[in-house]
């Protein structure tokens, strides 16, 4: 619709006006779309969340089926992740710029 008035030559400032505030609500309405559903599955999207940090912080590697994506990321990040036969191997010990101690409880690079 943006595209549709920029292009259009005759429309008056008025015309413009009304199709930009048209524009508005849609975006608007669609904004408070999207916030709906984001509720509605925030308390599945959080406890799969908690769920994959008890598993980081239980374990030193995870192991799942390989996708084309863990093949790439392995040949990219092979101190984080290895692939052996149909299984993507994720070492959990180093994470993101940080690595995990001992006791489970997680580090920054600037930690001693």
């Amino acid at each position: 619709m943006r595209a549709e008035i920029e292009e259009a030559t005759g429309m008056d400032i008025q015309e413009r006006e009304t199709r930009y505030q048209e524009i508005d609500k849609l975006e608007e309405e669609s904004v408070k779309n999207m916030e709906e559903v984001l509720l509605e599955i925030l308390p599945e999207a959080f406890a799969v969340v908690k769920e994959t940090a008890r598993r980081f912080k239980e374990n030193d590697e995870l192991r799942v089926k390989a996708t084309d994506m863990d093949r790439d990321l392995a040949t990219q990040r092979p101190d984080e992740i290895r692939i052996e036969g149909d299984q993507a191997v994720w070492n959990t010990t180093w994470v993101a710029g940080g690595s995990k101690r001992s006791n489970g409880t997680w580090c920054t690079t600037m930690c001693s």
